[in-house]
């Protein structure tokens, strides 16, 4: 994994007639608490984004979550089957690459189908902002602007500041 970003993983058992998804979320936890000023996880409160839980078909720990979900063709028997194999996952497993996190389907014949990298980002920028003020009336912009000319604007979301020249 490139240094800031992380991985999905999604994957079929078809012995079951299972599929899922390991999601390894790192570094888009860690970025999501910089921008919304959220507790660090890492300092002693995992799960304020990815808790730790355990349910029919999600188990989330730390920075990882592992979803499963029966298809067409899946009984009562496959599922219960998948969910034995998932609740022999130890949290010692869960520190593992996602990868290797299914060889506890091993006897399904797990088969990854597909992995993607992603990254935690606002795509907030100046021209779009600037896009915004051209919709507002020109009395409404009096008295923003700086000494240069300049409107101050920060996004919402992740807390940037863009500098827009006004007329």
């Amino acid at each position: 994994m490139a240094n800031s970003t992380d991985q999905l993983i999604r994957f079929l058992l078809p012995r079951t007639h299972t599929r899922g998804a390991i999601i390894k979320a790192t570094h888009i936890q860690a970025e999501a608490c910089r921008i919304h000023g959220l507790p660090d996880a890492d300092a002693g409160s995992p799960g304020q984004l990815l808790g730790q839980n355990l349910s029919a078909s999600i188990l989330l720990h730390n920075d990882l979550g592992l979803l499963l979900e029966a298809m067409p063709g899946c009984d009562d028997a496959r599922w219960f089957e998948t969910l034995e194999c998932l609740a022999k996952i130890t949290s010692h497993d869960l520190e593992k690459e996602p990868v290797d996190i299914l060889t506890a389907f091993e006897s399904m014949q797990p088969k990854v189908v597909g992995k993607d990298a992603y990254t935690y980002h606002c795509a907030c920028n100046p021209e779009d902002m600037a896009k915004t003020l051209t919709a507002m009336p020109a009395e409404s912009l009096q008295g923003l602007e700086d000494e240069t000319g300049r409107i101050t604007l920060s996004c919402r979301y992740c807390g940037n500041t863009h500098h827009i020249k006004v007329g």
